[in-house]
């Protein structure tokens, strides 16, 4: 159901930018991003009500597989202990990679999976074209993960740490491979929104 893939997507894209906003701030030690921070929560809880209200509609019409309910509803149940998750951010009582590692693992991967799942059981779903789509969250994904992870280089001077740099050229090579899956498999009208939004010529 492809509202299902719109609406889920609104609600990665936005945990993809409070991650980003999250990892400045405690890397930062709460010396900067604040007020960006607090004006992606925000937008964050508009994306999560629009979610809420349209899986309670999707549960009631049954417009979804009873397993990506139950998926769903294991989603919707970890948004709802975002507000706590907040103020632990805001005060500083939580490290890094335990706020990456909560959206990432918990939040948004567990999302970006269950979209894949969606679009293949969607009636006359192509597999090639839906396998172009997971390559291209993947990419998006790496890309959020670079901004999250790369903060620290920037904030902490980090770019001299071995173990460092090696996670971040790990993400790059990981980035450019689902990005050359994605071309390779996507379709002509998918290759075209694509390069469009990127601005490629």
């Amino acid at each position: 159901m492809k509202e299902a893939l719109y609406v889920l997507g609104d609600v990665v894209h936005t945990l993809q930018r409070e991650r980003g906003c999250a990892s400045i701030f405690l890397y930062s030690k709460g010396e900067i991003f604040l007020e960006r921070m607090l004006f992606q929560f925000k937008e964050t809880g508009n994306a999560l009500l629009s979610f809420h209200e349209a899986f309670e509609r999707w549960e009631k019409q049954h417009c979804l597989e009873q397993a990506e309910i139950n998926k769903l509803a294991d989603i919707a149940a970890l948004c709802e202990d975002l507000p706590r998750f907040h103020k632990n951010i805001t005060k500083k009582k939580m490290s890094v990679s335990d706020a990456i590692s909560f959206y990432s693992h918990k939040l948004i991967g567990p999302m970006i999976q269950l979209m894949v799942e969606i679009a293949f059981n969607m009636k006359d779903s192509n597999p090639t074209q839906v396998s172009a789509y997971n390559s291209f969250l993947q990419w998006k994904e790496r890309i959020g993960l670079e901004r999250a992870i790369g903060a620290r280089g920037f904030i902490k001077n980090s770019f001299q740490d071995k173990e460092f740099t090696e996670r971040v050229i790990f993400l790059l090579g990981e980035q450019e491979n689902y990005k050359n899956t994605y071309f390779a498999l996507a379709s002509a009208e998918q290759n075209e929104l694509v390069e469009k939004a990127l601005e490629i010529e």
